[in-house]
């Protein structure tokens, strides 16, 4: 075969290859605009060159100047400065300093560095309208992160690896291509591109991983990095199934922000586990193999308590899991609802009162930031109550369209058990009909012939 024949096939193989991925995982649609988060490595010019040439993509690239590597930083973003240029790419450079970043914020150089980086994309992709954004992670970075967690101790989630689309979003269309396949597609097509030279240097186990350990993994098996993601594939795919498998055995053992400790006994380990993780990431607590093995054991034990943060504890109380902070979770609440002003069980002072369709619209100006709730007076059904979330109660937001439990509403905004104790709900004697922060129930929203309005404003 001729050097031109073989440079025709690599290139319609590598093509298909990205397109398949593309298709099976639906990362892009006709008309999508896409930032590129572009760093000048080949990973990334490749990328770029492919969105927009190959696949005719309108694309923006986003540069971000860590600041962490001197000269070599500013060489960075020139390079990608003159290539954007050369290609008629819009181009946004974000110039920080990570390391500052860091300190300010406690975390680490690399914690830093990516989420100003994720921070940066979304805010381009805002500002120029883009549907998708696109990171040049590649079946190598994938391998290495796999063997990275392995070697540091991880449960399934952790040997997935990098996920192929996020939040269907942020996207990676060379997942399953690797650096090898990049950097013959860059001479390919005579593409220039910089190289990082902390990617050179030992002393950072990622790099110890891929300039010693893969290789040897190579010798073993040449066929490495297709193996590697086969088992990619194939763990994703079990992890998918039972996380679908733990979140509906969350909303069987949850009540109330409340776990049943005899329903969580009666899951399976590998379940049960995953929904320890859930309830600590939905009460904000920072989920870790220790701390869901040290509540897995208190489970078994029916007993126990455990300080996670502050003032906040993990704790069995009547025979359920729970998170308990004394100075702010309250005790169930419920009153009748009168006009005049209030001070309802959360602390905060309210005036509910009732106002012509006519004063609402000065109401709506003077009040903007405080007119928390107004629904149409004439609709509600008997008396009036405030309280607590109750088991079962539902809305269908005005506007939004289908009912909704309250419990998949909090879940959804991430609402700790604190939070959710003092939400106001109001309810007349039929249903719920409106929740503080969400809005009020369709029933009695105002409409066209809407004449009285019932308005909860916060007193300052």
């Amino acid at each position: 075969m001729s050097h031109s024949s073989m440079t025709d096939s690599f290139e319609k193989k590598l093509d298909l290859k990205i397109k398949r991925t593309i298709r099976d995982s639906q990362l892009l649609d006709v008309g999508d605009k896409i930032v590129v988060g572009l760093s000048g490595g080949a990973d990334s010019v490749m990328l770029l060159h492919y969105l927009k040439y190959g696949l005719q993509m309108d694309v923006v690239a986003c540069h971000i100047n860590h600041n962490l590597r001197g000269d070599e930083s500013a060489r960075d973003m020139h390079f990608v400065m003159e290539l954007c240029k050369d290609w008629d790419i819009p181009l946004v450079i974000q110039d920080v300093d990570v390391a500052l970043y860091a300190q300010q914020n406690k975390m680490t150089i690399e914690q830093a560095g990516r989420h100003i980086r994720y921070d940066s994309f979304a805010k381009v992709a805002l500002d120029y309208h883009a549907q998708k954004i696109a990171t040049a992670h590649t079946l190598s970075d994938n391998a290495e992160t796999l063997l990275f967690h392995l070697v540091r101790g991880t449960g399934l989630k952790g040997l997935c690896g990098i996920p192929i689309k996020r939040d269907a979003v942020i996207i990676r269309p060379l997942i399953h291509i690797t650096r090898q396949e990049v950097e013959e597609y860059c001479l390919l097509h005579h593409l220039n591109y910089v190289t990082d030279s902390t990617n050179l240097k030992r002393i950072y186990t990622r790099n110890k991983i891929r300039l010693e350990v893969l290789p040897k993994l190579y010798e073993v098996n040449p066929q490495v990095y297709t193996a590697i993601d086969r088992t990619i594939t194939t763990l994703c795919r079990e992890q998918e199934y039972l996380e679908q498998m733990a979140l509906e055995a969350y909303e069987d053992v949850e009540r109330s922000g409340e776990l049943s400790i005899d329903k969580l006994k009666d899951l399976h380990e590998a379940i049960r586990m995953r929904v320890i993780a859930r309830f600590l990431d939905q009460n904000d607590i920072e989920v870790t193999n220790d701390l869901v093995e040290q509540v897995n054991q208190m489970v078994f034990k029916s007993k126990g308590k455990i300080n996670v943060k502050a003032t906040i504890f993990l704790a069995i109380e009547k025979h359920h899991l729970v998170v308990m902070d004394s100075k702010q979770i309250l005790e169930y609440f419920e009153q009748p609802l009168e006009l005049g002003e209030f001070i309802a069980a959360n602390g905060e002072k309210y005036e509910i009162a009732v106002h012509s369709i006519d004063e609402m619209i000065h109401i709506k100006k003077v009040y903007k930031n405080l007119l928390y709730i107004y629904l149409d007076y004439d609709k509600i059904k008997g008396k009036l109550v405030i309280r607590q979330r109750k088991f079962g109660d539902k809305i269908t937001l005005a506007g939004r369209g289908g009912t909704r439990s309250l419990k998949k509403l909090f879940i959804e905004s991430k609402l700790t058990a604190a939070q959710k104790s003092r939400v106001l709900i109001f309810a007349d004697e039929e249903s719920v009909i409106a929740v503080e922060g969400y809005g009020v129930d369709e029933r009695v929203s105002c409409c066209e012939n809407t004449q009285n309005v019932l308005t909860l404003i916060k007193v300052e």
